[in-house]
């Protein structure tokens, strides 16, 4: 396959934040390879840390799902490989979008990978903006940086409406390994995906915690925007993925 350039990412940051925000980020909290916090998933009714567009705490009826991972399989977008459930969606995904989900944990937790993959720019405006447009909410302003960030990227990679079909997307070596729910409702739901990228200056394995918000709304789930549109405010850096649900692979 042809490959287009291959500008490294952050975890989780979609494809509009380089790699090097992620080691910035990891050298002011003791870098990628210092002994990650031990997650602490927060319990039901108490609150949460969140920013700019979202819920300022978790709802009394919030709980820690299980989730069946049974019928989970990974799907190739442009290279980069994504859960997708027979039972809990994405139902549609015409034209390289991604939308009906079970409103369930389950239909959550895909969303909450799928959703935010599709903003980059790097995937063509074809697929980011119907994505932002749709299925992301929050507070204006962060929507509107996530989608400017997603158009200068879309810029500088001179991809167009969508890449070729036989390209690699920028960020396709990454690795959607595992999860942790912070906390689950009907109505709002929030997951820690974790993942992980080789380095190409060095050739270790960076990981890095991404804390997703969704909520439920219109008959879908809906990605919150991060706060600036900046997908490094919500990321962590972690050494293992000890701790989280890992996904099966065939």
């Amino acid at each position: 396959m042809a490959a287009v350039s291959r500008r490294p990412l952050l975890l989780g940051a979609v494809v509009v934040v380089v790699l090097a925000v992620g080691i910035a980020i990891g050298a002011h909290l003791g870098g990628p390879g210092a002994p990650a916090p031990s997650p602490s998933p927060v319990a039901a009714g108490t609150p949460a840390a969140t920013g700019a567009g979202s819920v300022s705490a978790v709802p009394p009826a919030a709980i820690l799902p299980q989730v069946d991972l049974s019928d989970v399989r990974f799907a190739s977008l442009f290279g980069l490989q994504l859960p997708v459930s027979a039972s809990a969606g994405p139902h549609d995904t015409a034209g390289y979008l991604a939308s009906g989900y079970s409103h369930t944990p389950l239909g959550a937790l895909i969303a909450a990978v799928n959703i935010p993959y599709r903003v980059g720019g790097p995937f063509g405006s074809a697929i980011f903006e119907p994505t932002i447009a749709r299925q992301v909410v929050g507070a204006g302003a962060d929507r509107d940086s996530l989608l400017a960030v997603s158009r200068r990227d879309a810029a500088r990679s001179g991809v167009g409406a969508t890449p070729p079909p036989d390209v690699l997307i920028t960020g396709s070596d990454i690795a959607i390994n595992g999860f942790r729910w912070e906390s689950y409702t009907p109505d709002v739901a929030i997951v820690h995906v974790a993942g992980s990228q080789p380095d190409p200056s060095s050739g270790r394995i960076i990981r890095i915690d991404q804390r997703t918000e969704l909520r439920w709304s219109d008959g879908d789930w809906r990605f919150v925007a991060p706060p600036g549109g900046d997908f490094a405010a919500t990321a962590t850096p972690i050494g293992s993925v000890d701790g989280y649900q890992l996904f099966r692979r065939s």
